[in-house]
This record gives C-alpha cells, structure tokens and sequence, in this order.
C-alpha cells in the first residue's frame, strides 16, 4: 500500500478531484462525488488520504 500526502481537493460537477504528493510528483485522482470509496487504482495501488480540516479519510 502507498501512502500520500493529499495537498487539496475540489469539487467539478459531479466529480471530486483529490490532489496527492507522491515520491516527488504531485498527482491527480478523480472521483465520482457518490463513489469516493470506490474509486479506480491508479498505477495498481492504493492511495490514503486523510483530510486534516474536515478530519475525513480516503481510502483509494
């Protein structure tokens, strides 16, 4: 499992758009506002994020 840093999200339409930091690179996930906990694995892993203001966490 990997684990990185969510720097933002936002929301577009019916889509969420989370923000990572991830080995050096900043990364891009894109949800369904209704499936957060069912979003697709991105190069074949799993991402954690956790929301620090909201206190909420991602399981990607």
């Amino acid at each position: 499992m990997v684990y990185g840093e969510m720097i933002s999200w936002r929301e577009y339409q019916d889509l969420i758009i989370f923000e990572i930091f991830y080995k050096d690179t900043y990364i891009e996930l894109i949800s369904y506002k209704d499936g957060v906990f069912n979003l697709e694995h991105i190069n074949g892993g799993k991402y954690i994020l956790f929301d620090s203001f909201k206190k909420e966490i991602f399981i990607i």
